[in-house]
This record gives C-alpha cells, structure tokens and sequence, in this order.
C-alpha cells in the first residue's frame, strides 16, 4: 500500500505514467534482476519497460499491487488493491484503499497579484492572468520602476472566448480524450499585454478598500 502511495505521488511522476489515461495497466515495482539493488523497489519517472506490479519478499511471500481509476484533467481517485500471499501459497490477504489527488488550493485567487498594502515593484516584473481580466490589486498604491514590466490577460478577441478561460492544455495530444476535456475548446485563451510601467488599465485595481480596511484574516479569506 506504501508503494502505491509512493508510485501515484504526482512529485514522482504521477499515477498516468503511460498516459493512457487509465489506471488498470500501470506497473509499479522495477525488475532489473534479482540480484540488483533495484529490484523490487518503486518505479519513479516514466516506464521503460522494465516494471511489474508484484514483488518478492525475502521470505518468498509475495505483494501484488493494482491500481484502477480514471485520471481526468480536474484530478483523479486511484483504487489500490494490494493483495499479500504467504511464501507457500496457504494463505493470502487482501486490503483496499481509495485514495485521491486532490486540488491543494481549490479556491484560487481570481487575481494573481494582491497586497493588502502600498507597493512598489523593482525590475522587469511579467503578472500573467489566463483566467480573467484582473493581474494587480492592492489596498494601497501600486508602482513599479523597470520598463519591462507588464501584465497580460487572456485575449478577449480569441475564438470561442469567453470558454477558453476554462480551457486547458493538458487535454491536447495523447489527452484529449480524457473525461472532462472539451472536444474542441480546449485550448487556454490566448494572452495579451494590457499594462505596463508607463500606462495602467484596467486589470490594475490599487487603492482597493476591501484589502486597505480588511483585517489579516479578511485579506488572507479574500
């Protein structure tokens, strides 16, 4: 069960290895041989052929591990079935688990730079905003000094906007088909400069009173 947490941690790689999208087919342990020091331990990176989703124990006892679920692109529930059998056959366990990937921050900030306070910003600072119209609110004055600052927002005037906000990347190519993409607007929208350091528009909102009068908690909540 350990190595399956290890082998599905999207630190390592993921749990979609072959990005098959599914989950039945993925094999966890390293072979090598029996002799080498990575035999049996957990695959980390892509597959390369070499991999098995059972391991031997010193005692000739045996752990097979299967994973079953669907990855889609909002995230994935993996199934782990791990099943233990003695070293003469006589006897075996089963345990089962459901474990899920889930979104650390679900409620992301709908403007991707905010201070509760004035702020001045030194060198050639780029705020992107792919998902809205908003970069920069602060709750005091905003400035910065490098002229090769500027913000950018999704396209206003890109094809099947405003859909492609809620576009994503990750559903081209080998993932297109996964469950949740779109079949067609699934590209993210295209960016655009809106403001730099000699002209503000209107994705700059500074001065803000609801992050200037907030408390820390309030500012930290909105």
């Amino acid at each position: 069960m350990e190595a399956a947490m290890t082998y599905i941690d999207r630190s390592n790689g993921g749990p979609d290895r072959n990005a098959t999208g599914t989950l039945s087919d993925e094999n966890i342990f390293a072979t090598d041989d029996d002799t080498s020091a990575d035999y049996g331990t957990v695959q980390i990176g892509p597959p390369d052929g070499d991999e098995i989703n059972w391991k031997l124990l010193d005692n000739n006892s045996k752990t097979v591990v299967q994973l079953d679920g669907t990855v889609t692109k909002d995230g994935i529930t993996v199934d782990i079935t791990s099943l233990g059998i003695s070293g003469d056959g006589s006897a075996q366990r089963t345990i089962k688990k459901t474990a899920s990937v889930i979104d650390p921050l679900p409620g992301f900030p709908n403007v991707p730079f905010s201070a509760r306070g004035a702020v001045t910003v030194q060198g050639a600072v780029k705020v992107y905003n792919p998902e809205g119209n908003s970069t920069i609110r602060t709750g005091g004055v905003f400035g910065w000094t490098s002229a090769g600052a500027e913000t950018n927002i999704a396209d206003p005037a890109h094809d099947n906007y405003p859909e492609c906000l809620g576009g994503s990347n990750e559903c081209i190519g080998v993932y297109a088909g996964l469950e949740g993409c779109p079949g067609t607007n699934y590209v993210k929208c295209d960016l655009i400069k809106v403001s730099d350091n000699n002209t503000y528009n209107i994705d700059i909102d500074q001065n803000f009173l609801g992050f200037k009068n907030a408390t820390a908690n309030e500012f930290f909540i909105n």
